[in-house]
């Protein structure tokens, strides 16, 4: 049996979830009939190389016009928000709140998506806060405008890109304890075109990995999809230390970047490997994120 989603949006149009109630997902909670916790199923499920079966929270396929609003969600036993070909969806003041040991509880996850917005949210998870994909379908156009991000993985691009992500903004991110900062991931099994995104007015702190361009994210992978980064710009950026990681994935498929106004610690580690890099980093000791 594959469990699915505990709330569906299917092409619907002008609906969502407003009000500041809380959806909790018991993914701590004990199974009916069983001994063990989904959070524990997926713990089992990665320790053993098996797929883990577990419920998302809210999906939303086929849709339009769809917004949720300062409503709360914790605990998911799987992902959080699954956003599947859809376009003109807006997540205003939603706050996502979940243990950062929860493994896949990624918090929004556009897929193959337009027109999507989040603003002026909280995400707390135990992998990627947010995670733009496009597996199945282009992303594009989508806007991440004045978040606060605490632990999980950052915020992610991939590492499914095969169709293409284009013309992302993400403006007014602050993130503090996440383990990735601004992260760009996939490999030659499930790569493609990322171009046309804009980090601006970012500031992280306590993050261990602040940028990460990962051309090669599954090392053993083999395919002919190859991942090529080009038109990213980084604008007005600050952390302190951890490692930055610039990989292109070859001469041939370089990373294309530019950088303006941005600050790292003064002991910040710079990877770089097949990289064109416009501008520079500026070393300077870290200050806190207003």
């Amino acid at each position: 049996m594959v469990v699915g989603r505990l709330l569906r949006l299917l092409t619907a149009t002008a609906a969502g979830f407003t009000g500041q109630g809380v959806i909790d997902g018991q993914g701590a909670a004990s199974m009916a009939g069983e001994g063990q916790t989904w959070w524990q199923l997926a713990a089992s499920a990665r320790n053993d190389e098996a797929k883990q079966n577990a419920p998302r929270l809210i999906q939303i396929d086929h849709a339009s016009d769809i917004t949720l609003y300062q409503i709360t969600l914790k605990n998911a036993p799987n992902f959080h928000v699954v956003i599947n070909d859809s376009q003109g969806i807006t997540l205003w003041g939603i706050t996502i709140d979940t243990p950062a040991t929860a493994r896949n509880t990624d918090g929004v996850d556009p897929m193959g998506s337009s027109d999507v917005t989040l603003i002026n949210s909280r995400i707390s998870t135990g992998d990627d806060n947010v995670a733009i994909k496009a597996g199945n379908a282009p992303a594009s156009h989508i806007s991440i405008l004045n978040n606060q991000f605490g632990f999980g993985h950052g915020m992610s691009i991939g590492s499914e890109i095969n169709r293409g992500v284009s013309d992302v903004l993400v403006d007014g991110l602050t993130l503090t304890g996440t383990t990735n900062g601004l992260r760009i991931k996939s490999d030659r099994s499930r790569g493609g075109q990322v171009r046309a995104i804009r980090y601006q007015n970012v500031c992280m702190q306590n993050v261990d990995n602040p940028v990460v361009m990962d051309t090669h994210y599954d090392t053993h992978a083999s395919g002919t999809m190859i991942p090529d980064y080009r038109d990213i710009t980084f604008d007005n950026v600050k952390t302190g230390k951890g490692k930055l990681t610039l990989d292109g994935y070859s001469e041939v498929y370089p990373l294309e970047m530019t950088l303006k106004n941005v600050t790292v610690g003064e002991q910040a580690t710079i990877e770089e490997r097949f990289a064109i890099v416009h501008g520079r980093f500026t070393r300077a000791p870290q200050t806190a994120c207003r």
